[in-house]
């Protein structure tokens, strides 16, 4: 069995990458985009910000959101679904997607335990059980989470959270994580 981690660069996907150990990262650059421009990733997130410790796989992926709302829809799902193609596409035959998913972000559709469980029954129907999504940090708020990551040694400095950070990768100071920070 593979244990693979999608890692965004952020507090939460860092910690859990330290807390599982020697894990196979598919860090996800995902950008937003207006569909009425050219396509192009923004490259909000910097080598040093989202490197702490090698990253094995990198998908850019465009997203895009509702006007001032930090949710896009089905983000989670779109990352889990891809990676499980990537997984198919390298022959790997089982797998465990590790995903950092906290307990206080309960808004979010895609960020609690039904969509966890949802997400592994459609898996099941469509690989029989040799994929699964495991979020050990759903029962943890971002406070204890917090408090893990200082016992494994994970710095918030070595880490970038902003739902909406300029073109120069600057974060807003306005979202929830920066808020949290």
């Amino acid at each position: 069995m593979v244990k693979v981690l999608l890692w965004s660069g952020g507090y939460d996907s860092t910690v859990l990458k330290a807390y599982l150990g020697d894990v196979k990262t598919y860090f996800f650059d995902i950008s937003y985009y207006d569909p009425n421009a050219p396509y192009k990733f923004s490259g909000n997130e910097t080598e040093s910000q989202i490197t702490n410790g090698k990253r094995d796989y990198w998908i850019p992926i465009a997203l895009d959101r509702p006007e001032g709302s930090d949710y896009m829809p089905c983000r989670n799902t779109i990352m889990v679904l891809n990676v499980v193609n990537q997984l198919v596409y390298r022959g790997v035959d089982e797998a465990e997607i590790y995903i950092g998913l906290i307990k206080n972000f309960p808004r979010y559709p895609d960020a609690n335990q039904e969509w966890v469980d949802k997400i592994n029954a459609l898996l099941n129907i469509e690989f029989g059980g040799r994929y699964k999504v495991v979020a050990p940090f759903i029962d943890l708020t971002k406070d204890e989470v917090f408090k893990l990551g200082c016992s494994l040694g994970v710095k918030l400095e070595d880490t970038f959270s902003c739902n909406f950070a300029n073109e120069d990768g600057e974060p807003c100071g306005e979202c929830d994580n920066c808020l949290w920070r």
